[in-house]
């Protein structure tokens, strides 16, 4: 049998990544937007092709997937995996410790203190308006006869 890698991947920054090709996906089919976005596409084609190489966007897309699956693999989720090992521990007790904050924060804020006086009932209106009609009732108005 063949160990499994059990270590959790967050690919946290591909996520944001793609959320921006998303965003910027949107805003093309906006109708004001588009012309902006095509010019700065074919600008950034334009850049690419001259500083690397790579001619389309597309090309440019699976060039920077791998180099952040890397950054994800390499440093961020390390030290999410860290940041939880230190954590976990409060997390654990989270319930004390919450409970612990919310009192204290609620006796020392006034205005979070829990009011003695809950009203159940909903007081009835003082004045009953009768339903008429279902057509809008509005004085007729007319102009005045004009006398020479």
């Amino acid at each position: 049998e063949t160990p499994v890698d059990e270590t959790p991947k967050f690919d946290v920054v591909e996520h944001v990544y793609e959320g921006a090709k998303s965003a910027w996906a949107f805003g093309k089919g906006i109708i004001v937007f588009k012309p902006f976005m095509g010019v700065a596409e074919g600008a950034a084609t334009k850049v690419l092709s001259i500083t690397t190489g790579i001619s389309t966007l597309e090309d440019a897309d699976k060039q920077i997937k791998c180099t952040l699956a890397g950054v994800d693999k390499e440093f961020i989720d390390p030290a999410i995996l860290k940041l939880w090992s230190a954590l976990e521990p409060v997390i654990g007790k989270g319930d004390e410790v919450l409970k612990t904050v919310l009192g204290f924060v609620t006796t020392k804020v006034p205005l979070l203190k829990a009011k003695e006086e809950v009203v159940t009932e909903t007081p009835s209106p003082a004045v009953e308006v009768k339903k008429q009609s279902d057509e809008v009732v509005a004085p007729e108005i007319t102009t005045p006869a004009v006398v020479a």
